[in-house]
């Protein structure tokens, strides 16, 4: 979603003082058609992610200079300033590995673009599905290698290969602990599902129209995983998504302290 003007205010202003500015819509996102439409208006070069059925392009990313980038679960919509989500600044080596993905998908959408190797780092990887299926192999993998604790923040948390590992996880013992949006129908019968397998579940106290749109997983309080995929079949294998995978102790209780915050106001 893209209905900010105040976003699309300053995206012209960078594109009037001389800056490349190069932008990747969904077409399928009618609500959003007026930003992109005064964008193109003005001189910025937007591109169409080529979908195919049943598909989303539902990366968030935002890529400046080449050395920072903003990347998450975080639309650029009318109500996402309401939403309870995740977003991080990003430096480092991981930038040029999300400029791979956005060079990619310029690629898809048929405008040829040099593509460079991968950046080696050895903290972050960047993941995507559709192309690909990189997001659901990590974070069974996470899930398989969890030996103490699992805690989860989801907008949408419902596929089934998925759930399944997580009941084996908490039934080996390990601590599965998730605050699911209770908005979304699907998060019921999972609820039910992973308390029966010992899981410490709860929907998330909403304020006002708040949603939680956070996709947020954290693993034995040191590897993080989060961005664009809900814990979905959708997610997973049909839209064009978005993670980062962190091993990194200090982000993770980062991310855990606000967990916290959530959980205990979501007290039942």
């Amino acid at each position: 979603e893209f209905q900010r003007l105040d976003l699309v205010a300053m995206l012209l202003d960078a594109h009037d003082r001389g800056l490349t500015v190069t932008a990747i819509k969904d077409p399928s996102e009618r609500s959003s058609e007026t930003s992109w439409a005064v964008l193109e208006q003005g001189g910025v070069r937007v591109v169409a992610f080529p979908l195919e059925r049943l598909t989303i392009d539902h990366v968030k990313l935002l890529i400046v200079d080449g050395v920072r980038a903003i990347v998450g679960g975080i639309n650029w919509g009318s109500h996402s300033a309401l939403n309870h989500d995740v977003d991080v600044l990003a430096a480092g080596p991981v930038v040029d590995n999300l400029e791979r993905v956005f060079r990619r998908d310029l690629a898809l959408a048929g405008e040829p673009t040099p593509i460079p190797p991968p950046a080696p780092d050895r903290h972050v990887q960047v993941l995507v599905t559709h192309p690909g299926d990189g997001i659901r192999a990590a974070a069974l993998a996470a899930v398989a290698a969890a030996r103490h604790s699992i805690d989860i923040e989801m907008f949408v948390l419902s596929d089934r290969v998925i759930l399944d590992a997580l009941v084996a996880a908490s039934r080996r013992g390990v601590s599965l602990r998730a605050l699911l949006d209770p908005t979304q129908p699907q998060n019921a019968t999972t609820m039910a599902l992973l308390q029966a397998a010992g899981a410490a579940v709860r929907f998330y106290v909403q304020a006002g129209d708040e949603l939680l749109h956070a996709k947020l997983g954290i693993f034995d309080r040191a590897t993080v995983l989060f961005g664009s995929c809900n814990w979905s079949y959708s997610g997973f294998a049909r839209n064009h998504e978005l993670d980062l995978l962190v091993h990194d102790a200090r982000l993770a209780r980062i991310f855990l302290s606000r967990l916290e915050q959530d959980w205990v106001a979501s007290t039942p």
